[in-house]
C-alpha cells in the first residue's frame, strides 16, 4: 500500500521508499525506515496531504507519497 491510499486518521509505518530523489527529500524532514506516520488530513483533492512524523509536521505533494510503501499499524 502506498502512503497516498490512505485515510485521514490512520497511522502507518514506512517500509519502502521507491524513488531515490524523495527519498533523501523525505530522510532530511525525518521520514525514517520504520518511522511511524499519523495520516492528519487530506486537501478535497488528495494534495497535500498532511502527516506527523515524530514531533514533525509536513505537507506532501500526492506525487511524493505515491513513492511511499507503507504498512498499516493496529490501533
Amino acid at each position: 500500500m502506498k502512503l497516498n491510499e490512505v485515510p485521514a486518521g490512520k497511522k502507518v509505518k514506512v517500509q519502502e521508499y521507491l524513488q531515490k530523489g524523495v527519498f533523501l527529500k523525505l530522510l532530511e524532514m525525518g521520514v525514517l525506515p520504520n518511522a511511524t506516520i499519523e495520516i492528519l488530513g487530506k486537501a478535497p483533492l488528495g494534495c497535500p496531504i498532511y502527516i506527523a512524523v515524530q514531533d514533525t509536521f509536513i505537507a506532501l505533494r500526492k506525487s511524493e507519497a505515491q513513492t511511499l510503501v507503507i504498512q498499516e499499524v493496529q490501533s
